[in-house]
């Protein structure tokens, strides 16, 4: 029996497994359905992998696709592709769209995505026998918690609980926390940032441990970041509606390469290139993008390399950190407001997701928050947290099961390991 962990996010989905050698939590690979994404904190340090899902279904009348099997082939703009699921789920939006297998709604788009990824993982994880833990955001606890239930139910999962995202942030970055800390969690993804201020009630009951004192958010992410360069490269190389239309697929990927080249701590500019065949004969269209220039940097030198492009400039026109900012100083204002507390308060600031590697973002962080910014596990601090909090026995719970209805479940008890018990469970919900 081990420990596994789902991170269903909105752009990724991650699944983790403790190795039982070394006690540490590791990313799942499934070939052809996983990417792996390799980053590095700092210039000179370790270079890490996590491997993650791409959040895609694609439903073609033959068969369904998910992750990698929808990048690969250029499916993630198809019709019948299907992606966004989770911030739909957590609003209770139920717009259904055609696909080649008929109308899919995003609740359940998100369940055939879940229950096919742990299907394709079937030979490293066992539902029968593994101790499973989702993370959920706080907000839409209840609601993911009811939904998640149908899909463990389905796969024959037989334990599985149920842990809020900030407190599997924070879980990913120390281990072991004290009851008077306050954090502010930064989770800065593909499609949204969201900022928390937070503390965590260790006598809960349940598994929704993350208080929240403040928090506030932007429909601000990696995917802005692409579109925005998509623009500003179909711009440069003055292309007509119809050939935007027919490279957009195209155009967004190389869009996304060149924002993760330029989140490398020692990477200062990256080529865009696409190939034109919209017109009569191909052409290569090409655009190097720098970091920053000394124009987006506010130095005296206005001037860069003509031709080239300049990421920095681009978010500066579309009042990236700026947005960044507001959405930092309201959450700080709301927990100022409710609890009275001061961003001197605050025992750390833990970052979660991709985004939050970029450059400009660190430095802002580090700037706003000097000597409390964690930064090791962007990728994979909520499945980290989610298994180690397991691992550690930091929470109690079961999400019931239709065992209860014959009088049997299995639940976590207070020892180191699981017990199967015969009783009446109520559900908590």
């Amino acid at each position: 029996m081990g420990e596994v962990a789902v991170d269903f996010g909105t752009s990724n989905t991650v699944i983790a497994r403790v190795n039982e050698t070394t006690g540490r939590a590791e990313t799942i690979s499934l070939p052809g359905i996983t990417l792996p994404w390799e980053y590095q904190i700092e210039p000179g340090g370790p270079r890490h992998v996590v491997h993650v899902t791409p959040t895609v279904i694609h439903y073609a009348e033959d068969r369904t696709l998910i992750g990698n099997q929808v990048v690969e082939p250029g499916l993630v703009e198809h019709a019948w592709t299907m992606r966004w699921m989770k911030p739909s789920i957590a609003r209770g939006v139920g717009k259904r769209r055609k696909t080649g297998q008929g109308h899919k709604g995003p609740s359940e788009a998100g369940e055939d995505f879940l229950k096919l990824l742990i299907n394709y993982a079937s030979d490293r994880i066992s539902p029968a026998e593994d101790s499973f833990t989702f993370t959920a955001p706080v907000e839409a606890f209840e609601t993911f918690q009811e939904w998640l239930l149908r899909i463990t139910e389905s796969l024959g999962i037989r334990r599985v609980r149920l842990l809020d995202e900030p407190t599997a942030a924070i879980f990913g970055y120390q281990g072991t926390v004290r009851k008077d800390d306050r954090f502010q969690v930064f989770d800065f993804g593909g499609g949204t940032l969201d900022c928390s201020v937070v503390r965590l009630d260790l006598g809960a009951a349940h598994d929704r441990k993350a208080v929240q004192i403040g928090t506030a958010g932007d429909d601000l992410g990696g995917m802005s970041i692409d579109l925005w360069l998509a623009g500003d490269f179909a711009s440069r190389h003055d292309l007509d509606d119809f050939a935007k239309r027919e490279l957009e697929a195209l155009i967004l990927r190389q869009a996304e390469a060149v924002k993760i080249a330029l989140s490398e701590p020692n990477r200062f500019d990256a080529e865009m290139a696409v190939v034109d065949t919209c017109g009569r004969r191909p052409r290569l269209l090409r655009t190097v993008y720098l970091r920053e220039c000394q124009a987006c940097l506010g130095t005296r030198d206005n001037s860069r390399p003509a031709g080239d492009g300049c990421l920095g400039c681009v978010l500066k026109k579309n009042q990236f950190l700026a947005r960044v900012e507001e959405t930092v100083d309201r959450a700080l204002e709301n927990a100022a407001i409710k609890a009275g507390l001061r961003r001197s308060d605050l025992t750390k600031v833990t970052v979660t997701g991709g985004t939050s590697l970029m450059p400009c973002i660190r430095r802002y962080l580090e700037q706003k928050f000097p000597g409390k910014v964690e930064y090791d596990h962007p990728f994979d601090s909520v499945v980290r947290g989610a298994c180690q909090g397991a691992s550690r026995r930091s929470y109690d719970t079961t999400i019931p099961s239709k065992a209860a209805a014959t009088g049997k479940s299995t639940i976590l008890s207070p020892s180191s390991s699981w017990e199967t018990i015969t009783r009446q469970l109520r559900p908590r919900w």
